[in-house]
């Protein structure tokens, strides 16, 4: 199709009109969209991609189709461009659509369309619009039943795929090595304290300094985990958390086959005030260990080994990815000074020998 797919401001009635025709369903055949209205979606929410939400009108004498899609683009910021060809984020979430989303045990949004040029970085994703989460922003943090909620939602998705491989392209533990990442958060970790030392507390420096050179090590060790599909950027602003406590997936640019307490840590570090951790964290823990088929000291010590994999990219992304208003901002800011005062409360530094 011959569609500036670079360009959001491109998806006017007639390419969409295209693209719903072209989507596979029957039912959107001859469908004939008559106007499109946009508004952008949150900074903080995607920071390798942009994203728009779409408002749509079709012509009354033929079938109706969604009235709200979301379309969704690389960014254009220098560092985030810089961290998404690094990590292959918009092959990745392009191949999971056409992929894993069929098959996802997870509730994740349709795709209407998906197009991709890779040799010039040119993706577009055409996402039926989840709608708007109950939930509050992830620097004000969670409820505590929203994010029991999440973890059964990410749990049931890890316990039906572990030890399956949904696909042979997906990067992972088990497929290793990581020594470029490693030389990646190395070059990072100056940079990263410049910006973010200030929100470190005592010790968290010198725990970053400490892990970044055992990152491959480290990573080597988790091919011997209990390894699923994991999404890999699993916080409140990747969800749609509706009324019924009902939970929708959002931007899986980042999955790859690890453990399972990667998400977990994720969760509770980037989308739980630091108080509101503390005081939920082990229930959290029962409650996502019975629901993923673990036992809870499994799960205890997993998502504590992970604590240290965010530290390290974190300083890897936020070092480079400059954050587009205040909100970014806050959450940047947030996400890093929750991870490290969790690492310390966890002692972290201890499975470093």
């Amino acid at each position: 199709m011959n569609l500036p797919i670079a360009d959001l401001e491109a998806l006017d009635a007639d390419a969409l009109t295209a693209l719903l025709r072209a989507s596979g369903d029957p039912e959107l055949t001859d469908v004939t969209v008559r106007s499109v209205r946009t508004e952008p979606v949150g900074a903080s929410t995607g920071f390798l991609g942009r994203l728009r939400r779409l408002h749509l009108s079709y012509d009354p004498a033929g079938p109706s189709g969604p009235d709200r899609l979301v379309a969704k683009a690389p960014t254009t910021d220098p560092g985030g461009l810089q961290v998404g060809r690094m990590l292959n984020v918009w092959a990745r979430e392009s191949r999971f659509f056409a992929e894993i989303a069929p098959i996802c045990p997870a509730r994740v949004p349709r795709c209407y369309a998906n197009l991709a040029e890779p040799d010039e970085d040119r993706w577009l994703l055409l996402l039926a619009d989840a709608g708007d989460s109950v939930a509050p922003s992830q620097t004000d943090g969670a409820t505590e039943a929203q994010a029991a909620a999440t973890l059964s939602e990410i749990a049931r998705l890890h316990r039906e795929l572990e030890g399956r491989r949904p696909a042979a392209w997906l990067p992972g533990f088990d497929a290793g090595p990581f020594t470029a990442l490693q030389q990646a958060v190395q070059q990072a970790v100056d940079p990263f304290l410049r910006r973010y030392g200030h929100l470190l507390p005592e010790g968290g420096a010198d725990l970053l300094r400490r892990f970044a050179p055992l990152l491959a090590s480290w990573a080597a060790q988790r091919r011997a985990d209990p390894l699923t599909l994991v999404h890999a950027d699993y916080r409140l602003d990747n969800l749609i958390i509706d009324a019924e406590q009902r939970v929708t997936i959002l931007d899986w640019q980042t999955a790859l086959i690890g453990n399972g307490a990667m998400d977990v840590a994720s969760l509770l570090v980037t989308s739980l005030t630091v108080e509101h951790r503390r005081a939920w964290e082990d229930e959290l823990l029962i409650h996502y260990a019975a629901a993923a088929g673990h036992t809870v000291e499994h799960v205890r010590h997993s998502v504590r080994q992970h604590l240290l994999w965010w530290m390290a990219l974190y300083a890897n992304n936020l070092s480079r990815i400059d954050p587009a208003d205040r909100a970014g901002v806050a959450m940047f800011e947030h996400t890093v000074r929750r991870t490290f005062v969790a690492a310390l409360d966890h002692e972290v530094g201890a499975l470093l020998g």
